[in-house]
């Protein structure tokens, strides 16, 4: 099983900390019913890093994750959140640059909130393929409406995730049908 790379891949990476209260340490922590005072997040990196904290469930619209506005990292990788949608609003948290999102069990449609988050540089949507299990999607909007705003992204990973060719640009270009490798714009 291959796993995400470091995130993020900057110089000044993540060096925040989730903390599982004692209750939940081990089992498996909706990110829904955790408590923020759980949480471990520096405020110098403005960082909130779950990577591979066996969150589990869907994250609901009312979150207290959607009230941590300052955030500029977000990382949710390696989690699964049953194959429920991306929530969209994950827009309102626009002071965000990094956004991992890699192998988190998220499907469906990518919200067209995330084109709201207009200071990401780097967003990894990537997962891993399993036959007959939901996969994330681009079709509607398409890649080009759904990256529009996005203009200062330098990696942009969409390992895996199906870009239907249905989905046009008003100029008639037609987004790659399978998206396999990394975008990096030096």
């Amino acid at each position: 099983m291959a796993s995400s790379p470091p995130f993020p891949s900057t110089p000044s990476a993540c060096r925040c900390s989730y903390s599982s209260p004692p209750s939940t340490a081990g089992s498996g922590a909706s990110v829904a019913s955790a408590s923020p005072a759980a949480w471990t997040v520096t405020v110098a990196e403005r960082c909130l890093d779950l990577n591979t904290e066996s969150i589990f469930g869907g994250l609901n619209q009312s979150s207290t994750l959607f009230r941590l506005k300052f955030l500029g990292q977000l990382n949710l990788a390696n989690n699964n959140f049953n194959f429920t949608k991306i929530p969209s609003s994950l827009g309102i948290l626009t002071n965000l640059r990094y956004l991992n999102l890699s192998n988190s069990g998220f499907s469906g449609q990518i919200p067209i909130g995330l084109s709201l988050l207009i200071r990401l540089v780097t967003l990894d949507l990537s997962t891993l393929y399993f036959p007959r299990v939901p996969t994330l999607q681009i079709e509607n909007p398409n890649l080009i409406t759904l990256l529009g705003n996005l203009s200062v992204v330098k990696e942009l990973h969409l390992d895996r995730v199906n870009i239907s060719a249905n989905g046009e640009a008003s100029d008639g270009r037609v987004a790659p049908q399978l998206w396999s490798k990394p975008i990096i714009v030096e």
